[in-house]
């Protein structure tokens, strides 16, 4: 029997990752044999969408999610509050891979109350891909635990793999790392511009802008936090919605509220995957129909671990995302800093994979 005649037959009981990478890579025949037809209706069927995207363009970017991109995602509002001109811990930071950090603010000495279960969201500005340039803060982390005299155990980094505990360009190591003593325009983050009085201190907001010419499909979640900070997340769900409207009932994110325990994450929502293991846990959930559904529950376990990528068992479309942050580590004893007020401090929240055009769009 030909392999023409069994194709359909083969690739209804395989993954789409398999249908198109594995064999096509190891089987000329199974690539020469991939009718357009077929392979449309193999991308349609895995990205699930009702939008009008260009099915050739898909067929084209489809390969790309072996090796995903970063996407561009842009700020739109914040219940954590910072001022938007303070560079070094502004909201803008958890969205870009450049090692700057995004921190809550509360200020020091203001005993004020540590506020959880707080929102962060953004929204997919298309434009193509985000730089692999990583401006290297790490160094900056020695040297704060360093000068300020942190316990002997936080400093006793030279017997674990310097890439697990530093930002070192964690998601393209093989890149170019630029310093920021080498390359004045960027901004020192140790010595932000603070306007206090246009500071914002329960919630900021940035104009909300989506992208009309093509959607983003993801498959890859990046999440990092900065070492030597002395409240660094802990807790957090993500969700996504595929829908562009501005308004956004927030009460939706409230079924992510105090989930600290992997055996309450379970009861999110259906399971894609699990990991517990000592440095991080997570849940993974399934792609549901509902405006904003539960994609990942993630809880770092270890001050060690700083950074880690997620591939997702399905592609997602894309429009909008939130982060529910719901607790964090508390190191101010530690790192003698108990007067200051408890928040969260992160460093990026990315997420990984490729856009495809919509059909409208093509001839613009």
């Amino acid at each position: 029997m030909e392999i023409s005649c069994v194709i359909p037959s083969i690739g209804l009981f395989l993954s789409s990752k398999d249908t198109f990478l594995s064999l096509s890579l190891v089987c000329k025949e199974w690539h020469q044999l991939l009718s357009d037809n077929y392979v449309l209706f193999w991308l349609k069927s895995t990205l699930k969408t009702s939008s009008l995207i260009s099915l050739e363009d898909a067929k084209l970017q489809f390969p790309g999610f072996a090796n995903p991109e970063i996407l561009n995602f842009q700020p739109w509002f914040s219940e954590g509050g910072i001022s938007p001109k303070e560079t070094g811990n502004c909201f803008r930071n958890i969205w870009t891979y450049d090692g700057l950090t995004y921190s809550t603010y509360y200020g020091s000495r203001t005993n004020s109350y540590f506020k959880k279960n707080i929102i962060c969201s953004a929204f997919y500005e298309g434009g193509g891909y985000q730089s692999h340039f990583f401006f290297d803060y790490g160094h900056r982390d020695i040297f704060l635990a360093e000068n300020y005299y942190f316990p002997e155990k936080y400093l006793d980094y030279n017997k674990y793999n310097i890439q697990e505990l530093l930002t070192l360009a964690p998601l393209f190591p093989e890149e170019n790392i630029l310093d920021l003593q080498e390359y004045d325009p960027i901004p020192d983050p140790w010595n932000p511009i603070f306007d206090h009085d246009g500071c914002e201190w329960e919630r900021i907001s940035y104009p909300y802008y989506p992208c009309q010419a093509e959607i983003a499909f993801v498959n890859e979640i990046a999440v990092a936090r900065p070492l030597y900070f002395t409240s660094a997340i802990k807790t957090m769900v993500i969700f996504f919605s595929a829908k562009v409207e501005e308004e956004m009932d927030t009460k939706l994110l409230d079924i992510a509220d105090d989930i600290l325990t992997i055996e309450d994450a379970k009861r999110l929502g259906p399971i894609a995957a699990e990991v517990d293991l000592k440095r991080e846990k997570y849940v993974e959930f399934q792609k549901v129909d509902k405006e904003w559904y539960p994609v990942i529950w993630i809880q770092f376990q270890s001050w060690k671990l700083n950074h880690f990528e997620i591939p997702l068992q399905s592609i997602h479309q894309v429009a909008r995302v939130a982060i529910k942050m719901i607790n964090t580590d508390d190191l101010r004893e530690e790192f003698f800093h108990p007067d200051g007020d408890l928040n969260f401090d992160i460093l990026y929240c990315l997420f990984l994979g490729r856009s495809i055009k919509l059909v409208e769009n093509l001839n613009n």
